[in-house]
């Protein structure tokens, strides 16, 4: 009988030895979920395995479709 609740995006962030930084975010459930990366500059959005992105300026709102994931890279 007791309520849970859960983030409905998962992230993880790291930093690579040359200082460079890189975010996953994940959304696992089945509505698209909104969120934003805090950070200062600007970063690339890699939403498929093609490896093309796009521009991302830090604090920009990011809208992640179901059951999908993006990467952001920072530096």
């Amino acid at each position: 009988g007791e309520v849970h609740h859960y983030p409905s995006l998962f992230t993880s962030r790291w930093q690579a030895p040359d200082g460079s930084e890189a975010q996953v975010i994940v959304n696992y459930l089945q509505t698209p979920q909104q969120c934003s990366v805090d950070y200062a500059g600007e970063g690339v959005l890699f939403t498929q395995p093609d490896g093309t992105g796009t521009a991302l300026a830090g604090g920009q709102t990011i809208e992640l479709a179901p059951l999908s994931a993006v990467l952001v890279k920072l530096n």
